[in-house]
């Protein structure tokens, strides 16, 4: 007597289980070539971290691939703006680039310094 074909795929699920085996997954799409390089898709971006190196990096889930491939890139290699800039903004707290922006610096900030020519005579500039 054959077994119920419900029966066979449990038996199936539970030797993939044991044995470590996995259904095939679809190849992951091609990278696009723009320039003469490669580019992936992003799909998510998962976690940043500072690294020493390179400032900050980003934890990628890409596009077509399966969760185990995420890998970690910098900034200039992605070409998400926007998707990290909704990141830092719905996660404030992590890691995220610093970028010195010119109302961090203020006119109280800076002395007036009497300006010095090449003959070694104070010049006051012109009003």
């Amino acid at each position: 007597m054959e077994d119920p074909p419900n029966i066979q795929r449990v038996e199936a699920h539970a030797l993939r289980l044991a044995t470590g085996a996995t259904p095939e997954a679809p190849p992951p799409p091609p990278p696009e070539v723009v320039g003469g390089h490669e580019q992936y898709k992003v799909n998510e971006i998962l976690n940043s971290r500072k690294r020493r190196r390179y400032g900050i990096e980003y934890l990628i889930n890409w596009k077509g691939y399966r969760p185990k491939d995420c890998t970690w890139a910098i900034p200039s290699d992605i070409k998400a703006d926007n998707t990290i800039k909704e990141l830092h903004e719905k996660y404030p707290d992590w890691p995220k680039p610093y970028i010195k922006k010119a109302a961090d610096i203020r006119c109280a900030d800076i002395e007036e310094q009497p300006l010095v020519n090449s003959t070694g005579r104070t010049t006051v500039p012109d009003p």
